[in-house]
């Protein structure tokens, strides 16, 4: 009887593959999209920053506006930039190191 128990824990990971491996598949998958977002933020960040620098004397934002811009994107630049890096750290784990 324990024998059997045991082929058939042997059979399904054969067709299916080991719970661990659907475990890495899923947090490969989580990182690779929290990547994606903390790389989109980081950037529009960045691309607000530099359009405020560049448009210093534009008057077409009032003075609140330009403030909760800055303030918008500094927040995303503090926050998303370090999710950033360990998402891309993750990443290199997951791709190089563990093969």
């Amino acid at each position: 009887m324990r024998i059997d128990k045991v082929m058939e824990k042997i059979d399904f990971d054969s067709q299916f593959g080991s719970v661990t491996e659907h475990m890495i598949t899923v947090l490969t998958a989580i990182i690779v999209i929290m990547f994606l977002i903390s790389l989109w933020r980081t950037l529009r960040g960045f691309i607000i920053l530099k359009m405020l620098k560049k448009n210093a004397d534009n008057k077409d934002f009032t003075t609140l506006q330009v403030s909760q811009l800055k303030t918008s994107a500094k927040i995303d630049f503090i926050f998303f930039s370090p999710v950033l890096i360990i998402c891309l750290l993750g990443l290199i784990y997951v791709f190089v190191l563990r093969q």
